[in-house]
């Protein structure tokens, strides 16, 4: 299994950014850190020092993830091809129509 993720948010940083690492570590069910292996003690053991502020948590999630993710940023991709893009207009049926424009209808309405 793998996985791709975008651009992180500042929310990487705090407990409920390193809870997404720990679904997406769950989804790619990589042996140390599965439940049959004890994973969740693990993972547990370095959420509490990151939550203390220890050096060594930070250090310790940084060499474990470093095992198992590439990480590139804009600069080390030398050539990106040219995004296509195509807009596609779908028509909606009277019933979607029916359910957007009340939407829009009771947004304006708590805005005004």
């Amino acid at each position: 299994r793998w996985a791709m993720t975008g651009t992180p948010t500042r929310r990487t940083t705090t407990h409920s950014g390193l809870s997404n690492i720990a679904h997406l570590l769950d989804f790619l069910k990589h042996d140390f850190f599965s439940r049959r292996h004890g994973g969740d003690g693990v993972w547990q053991n370095l959420i509490r020092g990151w939550n203390q502020g220890a050096l060594a948590s930070f250090q310790r999630l940084q060499s474990l993830l470093s095992m198992i993710m590439i990480r590139h940023t804009k600069a080390d991709i030398k050539e990106l091809s040219v995004p296509v893009r195509f807009t596609t207009t779908l028509p909606m049926s009277s019933e979607e129509t029916t359910t957007y424009n009340t939407l829009v209808g009771a947004i304006q309405s708590n805005l005004l």
